[in-house]
């Protein structure tokens, strides 16, 4: 089979996150920067509405802006003079990517659209939408396959098409870069960004239409696996039947010879055949790169809010927190919980979409990415955790009450049982006879060291015990 690269395109998508404290500078930093041109100063990025028509009305509503309510996450996209610019991305000539694989062929791309996409609660999203210019399965595959890499090593090269000779090669994740460098978003910038998937890997999220029968080196299967399982072209599989299958959970359904696709590191849609009336020729590849890629990035956040979740509170726990440490524990749980608690209100819903597919591929994504269970887990790790503190302070309440008693006893207690055991008269006071007023005093005193001696020697073995 062959690849209708007009209907066809290839996504790379770079999560990271940043401190939610600072979202409505980044937001800013993205929507105010300027960028220099031989011309006059550019705006690097416009502002992009999310397509929502078709969600339910109090999920949509937190992705638009209103007075006193902002946005629980806006999308941005370079500008066109900033893409065509040689102060910018020069992309005019377009580019080529030559993959890794030994004697796998240069293959010519045209830049579509670059986003970022932020979300306030911090995770954040660089989106890079090419096409393919070629009707090969193998340069998709390869392109698929490499690009997502971000060390020309492991990766390929990707270059300006008409670049000078020694120009420096670079990679997909060298944009993601200085794009967010024209921001002051990243390493050493403004608002500081770190890693939340693999370290120098983005997540592939491909459109591709098939034509044309099959054929003994491109049969549908083997398109298709290597497709859903970001294989190169020439990369050795040996799959079993279960796996080779084109049927659920693996690939959902959506028309005939029509499925979407899923997997931990990408996945996307895949036709066969489909028909070239005006629908599958251009309303469905739109959808598919808006709506239901809206979807997909949605899922993702959810993901990686709740990655992030965990991984802060394994970084933050100690097994042994004494009171001081108990504190800030403390306020560390109680930040996390309302991050939680801010997720669970704005981010967190079983359905966001009423359309039967789009709602078919949001469970999809969400059973792949494990959401629910990872809900799970981070509900109770912050519940187990919380519910341990507070046992702590507690206890250690205890402890301060029944050392404040024992004062009391002490101060109290061992003189009055002294006065009575000795029924202690003082000469000149209570009585003509008896000790002086010191005299009093010493056995008083006396009798209260020993039975603290006493009270002490029993409370340290009960402790030992």
């Amino acid at each position: 089979m062959r690849v209708d690269a007009e209907r066809s395109s290839l996504t790379f998508v770079r999560p990271f996150l940043f401190d939610p404290e600072r979202a409505d500078l980044a937001l800013q930093l993205v929507s105010t920067a300027k960028a220099a041109s031989r011309e006059a100063v550019m705006p690097v990025w416009e502002r992009v509405p999310f397509p929502t028509a078709d969600w339910l009305p109090h999920v949509a509503d937190f992705l638009v802006s209103s007075p006193g309510s902002p946005a629980v996450a806006e999308a941005f996209r370079l500008t066109n003079d900033f893409v065509q610019s040689e102060s910018g991305l020069a992309a005019k000539g377009g580019f080529e990517f030559v993959p890794k694989r030994k004697a796998a062929p240069a293959v010519p791309l045209h830049l579509d659209e670059l986003q970022i996409v932020l979300f306030r609660n911090g995770v954040g999203f660089v989106v890079q939408r090419w096409q393919v210019t070629s009707d090969s399965p193998a340069a998709w595959l390869d392109v698929q396959h490499y690009g997502r890499f971000a060390a020309l090593d492991r990766g390929g090269s990707l270059r300006r098409a008409n670049a000078p000779t020694g120009t420096a090669a670079t990679s997909f994740a060298d944009l993601d870069a200085r794009v967010l460098a024209c921001s002051d978003l990243g390493d050493g910038r403004k608002v500081p960004t770190r890693d939340v998937f693999i370290s120098g890997r983005t997540l592939p999220y491909a459109v591709v239409f098939l034509t044309g029968s099959d054929d003994p080196e491109w049969p549908r299967e083997k398109v298709l696996y290597k497709l859903r399982r970001l294989f190169h072209a020439t990369q050795t599989h040996h799959p079993d039947a279960d796996q080779l299958a084109v049927a659920p959970p693996h690939f959902v359904p959506y028309l005939k010879d029509q499925w979407f696709f899923h997997s931990l590191e990408g996945g996307g849609f895949a036709a066969a055949d489909a028909p070239a009336d005006d629908f599958f020729r251009n309303a469905l590849p739109n959808h598919l790169e808006t709506e239901y890629f809206l979807l997909f990035l949605f899922t993702l956040q959810q993901r990686f809010t709740l990655m992030d979740l965990s991984a802060e509170v394994a970084r933050r726990w100690t097994s042994h927190p004494g009171e001081r440490s108990r504190r800030h524990l403390r306020a560390v749980f109680e930040g996390i919980r309302d991050r939680l608690f801010d997720f669970t209100a704005r981010y967190q819903f079983v359905q966001v979409v009423q359309r039967e597919n789009h709602h078919r591929v949001y469970q999809a994504w969400r059973q792949t990415f494990q959401t629910a269970e990872l809900y799970d887990e981070v509900c109770g790790e912050v519940r187990e955790m919380s519910e341990y503190l507070h046992d702590r302070d507690r206890q250690a309440a205890d402890e301060r009450v029944t050392r404040l008693t024992l004062l009391l006893t002490l101060m109290i207690g061992a003189p009055s049982l002294a006065i009575g055991f000795w029924n202690i008269n003082i000469s000149g006071i209570t009585s003509t006879d008896g000790p002086s007023l010191w005299g009093a005093v010493g056995l008083v005193a006396a009798a209260a060291l020993l039975f603290v001696g006493v009270f002490g020697l029993v409370w340290f073995l009960m402790r030992r015990r």
